[in-house]
């Protein structure tokens, strides 16, 4: 079953989960104006983020956090972009909490 998401984006439930670093290109890619994520991105995929820095986890965290609530701010009503184990991210049914 493939669900509409936001305008231009599908995802099919079997095929369609992001690890953390697509979360936030998907994000940008749907109009998420966040200089910082776009700027982590770029070193990412360059390579040059440095990983092994505690610091970068825990901004990464909240990178993360705040393109998750960009994109929950753009899903269909009853469904929302979230993690089922830190790693497969998907557009999943709301939870009632």
């Amino acid at each position: 079953m493939t669900i509409p998401f936001v305008e231009g984006f599908f995802m099919d439930a079997s095929q369609g989960r992001h690890n953390e670093l697509n979360v936030v290109r998907l994000a940008l890619q749907q109009g998420w104006g966040d200089d910082q994520a776009e700027r982590v991105l770029a070193e990412a995929d360059a390579g040059t983020l440095p990983w092994e820095d505690e610091s970068t986890f825990e901004s990464w965290d909240d990178l993360v956090k705040d393109a998750v609530d960009f994109l929950n701010s753009k899903a269909p009503e009853g469904l929302e972009y979230t993690s089922t184990d830190g790693a497969d991210w998907g557009l999943y049914p709301a939870s009632d909490e």
